[in-house]
């Protein structure tokens, strides 16, 4: 098997692959990239030029950022994990074909969850959940097929106070809802 060794000015190790077509793309075998550092930047393999396994992501301090997993085999689940560089988790997904995200969540530095969205076998939102850092939710979209907006969009206060509240319909805006701090109501059309 045909082996690149990339070597940086300093002498150290910078890309380290398997067999690659004259452009430098990956076709097949182990692949792995050095920061100027020494340190692992990425290491995955690749079948027929496509990432197929376990693939890893590091920050320059060595730190993971991000691990997932990719088949090319039509009928088994693949996921996406990174990490904010204080280790916590930053996302996470569940992908179908390698293309799709089912389920998406996405965290705030202290591990606290952001957003939440579900998404169809197209790779369309269907609904998206978004939240404070406190844990309270602060609005809620829902899509129809094709990604379209449709129904109601909910917007809230932090102390979980409804804010407002927007209509779609046939993927259009048509009116909303404004609910003041104080009560009061404002609808806008």
């Amino acid at each position: 098997m045909d082996r690149t060794l990339l070597i940086t000015k300093a002498g150290k190790l910078k890309k380290l692959a398997a067999c690659v077509d004259s452009v430098g793309n990956h076709k097949y075998g182990a692949h792995a990239r050095y920061y100027e550092n020494g340190q692992l930047r990425d290491s995955m393999v690749c079948v027929n030029g496509k990432v197929d396994g376990q693939f890893v992501h590091y920050y320059e301090n060595g730190q993971m950022q991000a691990i997932g997993y990719y088949t090319n085999h039509p009928k088994k689940g693949h996921y996406y994990v990174s990490y904010h560089e204080n280790g916590q988790v930053g996302q996470t997904k569940r992908l179908r074909n390698g293309q799709s995200s089912i389920r998406e969540k996405i965290y705030y530095e202290s591990s606290a969850l952001q957003c939440k969205a579900m998404i169809d076998k197209n790779g369309y939102k269907k609904t998206v959940h978004y939240y404070f850092e406190s844990g309270q939710t602060s609005q809620i979209e829902r899509y129809k097929k094709g990604g379209h907006h449709c129904g109601k969009w909910k917007y809230y206060y932090e102390n979980g106070q409804l804010k407002g509240v927007e209509y779609f319909k046939k993927g259009l805006y048509f009116r909303s809802i404004e609910h003041a701090s104080d009560g009061t109501k404002t609808i806008l059309e």
